[in-house]
């Protein structure tokens, strides 16, 4: 009886083996990018940790504004002092005779010996510090200037007397020039989460330039240029239980008529949240994006495993009336797609393994320090494993079921209603031919067809829906928390007074708000505030709640009133000790109440639904001071490009056009894995609809030479044929389509709400292509197995067995 088996299983694979051949291929592609997702989440869950364990760490920062107090040298003779590595800023200017925001330049001073682990090298080398010469830049230095590794750099510092105009926005330094050649070109921590401030003119994301000069040059010139102070960052022995100890005697090397040295936290170049939110979401899509891409694959193998069998009973019916047990048959059609199943499972493991180098993706890519092909064994084990049990077990139960006689068939209630409609007579033939119910032998795989294809099609939409927010969030300033045309003035310094009137009387400015930036302490927890003047006429947004506009009021971003547990009508201490607005009048912490849930703009270190609002006179309250910093500005002619660059030519202040959060940027960046989503969905609804309309003409090509026989043209035939697949993507269309829209509105509502911002559901109009492409692709899978239902000869298809 085995041979017999065999046998029969050979023989009917033989027959369609372009079949087994395709879904194979099928097998192999879709279930290796399932294994390979869920593979790569895997590995992108652990990258975060993985990098800052990586990254150096240090316990303390020591700020000071003078190199003489103290030095490096007294740094290291405190007791329990184990590293002091240098962060000096160096103000630089690339070229000498021109000036602008497009040419300025973050220099850094810094032991190249000390250099973070985490740091990339892109092209070249990092340099062994003994060339005082010889830099680093980043990839912004080169894409901006055009220059890389080996080449020859002059750059301008400003003048030791520029202190006031640097402060007041006049950046035409006229310090020193000095000469560089390109040693290395890497990537930093800072460069993967910045968020991105726009400038007049520059229209494209444009993250800082950057140079790191040797230390060694540094001390032999600092006395030449403008000198900003510095960091000495500092790791202890004893870890943070040291910092007591280390700050009093920090504070003992002070000497009189110098500015004593602040110890801080530990500085990191880092926005921790702004990379590990969007890597958790990278982590989440991609484990989700394989568990769908499996399933859906599952699904459309199953529809086609079922389809197959339905089509060997219909072309072979002697099979099944020779008397073999339902066990016989199951293990028939387990035979016969043994071949997909083995062959299938290894396409799909190399498949996986090809794909490994392409993990993690997004920011998560970027700090994979540890990049290539990594084998997950557990991923692969697991997903060869239910490749096989996938392919066989659904063949083996759909090949066991005995059939019963053949039963006349009912016409479908669609064919019946278009009847009764007075539909054109092709209509109805095409409704009866696709959903005409017969037990047995013959019935179509129509219903199963639009339940699997509507399933993708919701996919699409939903995943399209959730691209479209992102890029609302990221295209449309008001959305993440930027509601002016412009900004005037800088975060790090006081606003000219004179600027301050005459932005007030400028005619071209329509409302304005002044304000200033810095942090404070909310129960304890340091977090960002904008504090604004509420008589302005531009005031800063909230997404929920109302904007504070009383003493004793503010509003606090989602993510931090969810870390701190509190919620609208909470309230909180709010301290301002040691905090940009701590002027030397600051008390102990204040009483606020929370009376809205904040979107405001982000010129520090933390990201949006971070940031708080606070009136002036609730600093004022507690002793902070309330100098304007920045104007928040509308024009009466909207964001026009010649006003604003007229204003920019008027006032000598940074002029900023729009802040992007660091988490909206990655977030934009990342939606590259929800695309791969959308084309994967495609391709699998795509599989799924042309497999079944193939098949379901293969099974009715009987019923359509009967249609034939009895005086049907071809003509008319082709128009059945058309009919039939119009009204099978019609199906999927009415299903697919508003189960996509509230899925994917409900995804996104879920992630902007959970991250303070804006939530509102945007559909792209690309969307709606889908529509007509369901049916484009319905019509031309039925041309090529159509040929043979209209060509082929009728006696043959007729003939009995």
């Amino acid at each position: 009886m085995g041979a017999a088996i065999r046998m029969v299983a050979w023989a009917q694979s033989r027959g369609r083996w372009r079949a087994v051949v395709a879904l194979t291929v099928f097998v192999g592609l879709v279930g290796g990018l399932s294994i390979a997702l869920i593979a790569g989440s895997r590995r992108s869950a652990t990258v975060v940790d993985r990098y800052f364990a990586t990254a150096r760490h240090y316990d303390a920062a020591v700020f000071v504004s003078s190199w003489d107090s103290p030095t490096k040298a007294q740094l290291f003779a405190i007791p329990g002092v184990e590293r002091a590595d240098i962060g000096a800023y160096v103000a630089l200017n690339f070229g000498t005779d021109r000036y602008g925001p497009d040419t300025g330049i973050d220099g850094f001073a810094l032991n190249f010996s000390s250099a973070d682990p985490t740091s990339v090298v892109l092209a070249g080398a990092v340099p062994d510090g003994s060339d005082p010469s010889e830099v680093v830049v980043n990839e912004a230095f080169v894409q901006r200037f055009g220059r890389s590794v080996d080449d020859v750099v002059r750059v301008r510092t400003f003048g030791v007397d520029q202190a006031d105009a640097v402060s007041n926005g006049r950046y035409r330094p006229n310090g020193p020039v000095y000469r560089f050649r390109i040693h290395g070109v890497v990537r930093t921590a800072a460069d993967i989460a910045l968020n991105d401030m726009r400038r007049p003119g520059r229209s494209a994301s444009a993250k800082p330039a950057m140079m790191v000069v040797p230390e060694r040059w540094y001390a032999a010139h600092r006395k030449e240029f403008l000198d900003f102070g510095g960091i000495y960052n500092v790791a202890l022995r004893d870890g943070a239980r040291g910092t007591k100890a280390f700050t009093a005697a920090v504070a003992a090397l002070s000497h009189d008529g110098a500015q004593p040295a602040q110890v801080l936290p530990p500085q990191t170049n880092l926005n921790t949240s702004s990379v590990a939110t969007p890597v958790d979401v990278e982590t989440t899509s991609l484990f989700l994006l394989g568990i769908g891409v499996g399933l859906a694959a599952a699904i459309a193998l199953v529809l086609a495993l079922r389809a197959e069998q339905r089509l060997h009973d219909a072309e072979n019916p002697t099979v099944r009336v020779l008397g073999g047990t339902a066990r016989q048959l199951g293990l028939v059609a387990a035979l016969r797609a043994l071949p997909i199943a083995f062959g299938g499972g290894v396409f799909a493991v190399a498949t996986a393994l090809a794909l490994s180098p392409r993990f993690p993706i997004g920011i998560g890519r970027e700090v994979e320090l540890d990049r290539g092909l990594q084998v997950d064994l557990a991923s692969v084990a697991v997903g060869f494993g239910v490749v096989l049990l996938v392919v066989l077990v659904p063949a083996f139960l759909f090949g066991r079921t005995r059939r019963r006689a053949l039963s006349a068939a009912r016409p479908s209630s669609l064919a019946n209603w278009l009847g009764r409609a007075g539909a054109p007579a092709d209509v109805t033939i095409a409704a009866l031919v696709a959903f005409d119910h017969r037990r047995g032998i013959g019935r179509a795989p129509v219903r199963a067809a639009i339940v699997g294809g509507a399933a993708l099609l919701a996919v699409l939409i939903g995943i399209g829906v959730y691209v479209s927010g992102v890029d609302h969030l990221y295209g449309d300033p008001t959305a993440h928390g930027w509601g002016w045309d412009l900004a005037v003035g800088n975060s790090n310094f006081p606003l000219n007074a004179d600027t301050v009137t005459r932005l007030a009387a400028d005619p071209r400015i329509a409302a304005a708000t002044t304000s200033g930036y810095g942090s404070a302490a909310v129960n304890g927890r340091s977090t960002d505030f904008l504090a604004f003047d509420p008589r302005g006429t531009a005031p800063p947004q909230v997404v929920a709640g109302r904007v504070p506009t009383r003493s004793g009021e503010v509003a606090l971003g989602a993510q931090t009133m969810r870390k701190l547990g509190v919620h609208i009508g909470s309230t909180v201490r709010l301290g301002l000790r040691d905090s940009q607005f701590d002027h030397g009048n600051v008390r102990g912490p204040t009483r606020v109440a929370v009376v809205g849930a904040a979107l405001a703009p982000v010129f520090g270190d933390v990201d949006v639904g971070e940031v708080g609002l606070a009136p002036y006179a609730t600093i004022a309250a507690a002793g902070g001071a309330t100098d304007p910093q920045i104007v928040l500005a509308r024009l009466h002619r909207g964001r026009s490009a010649e006003a604003i660059a007229a204003i920019d030519r008027a006032y000598t202040e940074d002029i900023t056009t729009d802040l992007i959060p660091a988490r909206v940027l990655n977030f934009h960046r990342v939606r590259s894995l929800p695309v791969i989503g959308l084309a994967v969905a495609g391709t699998i609804a795509l599989f799924v609809l042309v497999y079944a309309l193939a098949l379901g003409i293969r099974i009715r090509t009987r019923d359509l030479a009967i249609l034939r026989a009895l005086g049907l043209p071809a003509r008319r035939v082709r128009r059945v044929l058309a009919w039939f697949s119009t009204l099978v993507a019609a199906g999927i269309i009415a299903i697919g389509i508003p189960a996509g829209l509230l899925v994917g509105s409900a995804i996104w509502r879920r992630v902007a709400a959970s991250n303070g911002m804006h939530h509102t559901t945007i559909v792209s109009p690309y969307l709606w292509l889908a529509v007509p492409s369901t049916f484009a692709v319905g019509i031309l899978a039925t041309l090529i197995p159509g040929r043979r239902a209209v060509h082929q000869d009728v006696n043959a298809l007729l003939r009995p067995e």
